[in-house]
């Protein structure tokens, strides 16, 4: 009998490059039947085709429901808040629009439909693979019950403070806060886990362990940045990538000092 052996790809964040994704896809060999495929999220912005990829995870979601999945990035979230917003000051032309979006940004907001905003409100904070394996877009803070975790840092988390493992915020310059750690120095969930938001260097996956052994991958390889679309395979560990077409935007802050 022959035995068929499934793989789950996490890909990282995509950020608008379609054609990266496309080509990435297509060296992966998925196979909806066994595989599962789940992107971490940040599937706008700043990359010249947002709309596309949307279009494409919409489809791929329609077509494959049981083995493609997508967890919210904090990129994501922002048009469907944006939406919402502006549905309320419909009703109330006194209501303050709190949230800005920039020339860019509102290309990317004017190119959505109704159905690819609602796309994006409705994806989920998290995937669990297997009971042993999560998929999240920024991480998690310690000790924690994955259920109570807080929905907003699990698209945005980076730092703790050493001291308290309180999160904190980045400053205007992107770098990492005083007394700080990454949070996947004191990650203690019962999970390995795969996330994307930070790009930890140009070429490949940053592998760590938390406190307790566990695996953690940084996935996101900056390829709107001009570097690498990268996916990694839970069950082998495998490495897959593609070189982005050019530099969308630039690298800013620490990111910028990234060589490796």
């Amino acid at each position: 009998m022959l035995i068929c052996m499934s793989s789950t790809f996490v890909i990282g964040d995509v950020h608008g490059c379609f054609d990266e994704l496309k080509e990435l896809y297509s060296k992966l060999n998925f196979n909806p039947q066994t595989d599962k495929l789940i992107l971490t999220g940040d599937l706008v912005d700043r990359g010249p085709k947002s709309k596309e990829v949307v279009t494409w995870c919409r489809f791929m979601k329609n077509t494959y429901p049981n083995s493609f999945f997508i967890v919210q990035g904090n990129h994501d979230e922002v048009y469907p808040r944006y939406q919402k917003g502006i549905k309320r000051k419909e009703k109330d032309p006194k209501f303050h629009m709190n949230l800005y979006l920039n020339d860019h940004k509102m290309k990317v907001y004017q190119s959505l439909n109704e159905e690819d905003i609602h796309f994006l409100k409705m994806l989920p904070s998290y995937y669990l693979v297997n009971n042993d394996w999560v998929v999240v877009h920024a991480g998690f803070e310690p000790s924690i019950p994955l259920e109570k975790q807080d929905y907003g840092k699990m698209q945005h988390i980076r730092y703790l403070d050493k001291d308290t493992n309180k999160t904190l915020s980045l400053g205007k310059d992107f770098k990492q806060p005083p007394n700080s750690v990454y949070w996947t120095e004191r990650y203690n969930l019962p999970y390995n886990v795969v996330y994307g938001h930070m790009v930890h260097s140009r070429m490949t996956p940053k592998i760590s362990f938390g406190v307790n052994g566990q695996k953690c991958v940084g996935v996101d390889t900056g390829g709107c940045f001009g570097h690498m679309l990268s996916a990694y395979v839970i069950e082998t560990g495998e490495v897959i990538q593609v070189k982005a077409k050019k530099a969308y935007v630039e690298m800013h802050g620490s990111l910028a000092n990234i060589e490796d």
